[in-house]
């Protein structure tokens, strides 16, 4: 009797010792698992990254500062502007201002006055365009003759700073 109590405990222990292997076999795949769950989570977020990538922050726009001036009156007025590129009708920013002349705007020179070396500035009116900079050009004569001051209208005309 003896021998087969010993026996039934040798099967009991071996049966609790099988069912802790397929236990811990079971955490081994579950952990498995999980890993591989991590890797694929960390491959999709790798993929999404290289395809979205932020946009570069842009750089803050500038105000620049443009003066035009009537050289004939010796009026002239300035206005302040963002570097951000919109066109700017003169009549909106120079009415009211001492070079104009009862709704109409003359001028004889324009001056860059607050601008950075990377100011790029241009007054247009269709195919007119007369361009400045802050490095190489911060003064125009709007008629583009040194040689006497002619006033130019410019009612028609933009100023645009797209720096």
């Amino acid at each position: 009797m003896l021998d087969s109590i010993i026996i039934i405990i040798i099967i009991i222990i071996i049966i609790i010792i099988i069912i802790i292997i397929i236990i811990i076999i079971i955490i081994i795949i579950i952990i498995i698992i999980i890993i591989i769950i991590i890797i694929i989570i960390i491959i999709i977020i790798i993929i999404i990254n290289s395809y979205h990538r932020p946009t570069p922050t842009p750089e803050p726009f500038h105000e620049i500062t443009v003066q035009i001036a009537n050289d004939l009156t010796g009026s002239h007025a300035s206005t302040t502007v963002l570097s951000d590129g919109l066109a700017r009708n003169l009549t909106d920013l120079f009415g009211g201002s001492a070079i104009d002349n009862h709704g109409a705007i003359f001028g004889t020179s324009a001056m860059l006055t607050q601008f950075t070396d990377g100011t790029r500035c241009f007054f247009q009116n269709y195919n007119h365009i007369i361009d400045m900079n802050g490095r190489e050009k911060s003064y125009v004569v709007l008629d583009g003759d040194r040689s006497k001051a002619i006033p130019v209208y410019l009612n028609g005309f933009n100023l645009q700073c797209p720096e």
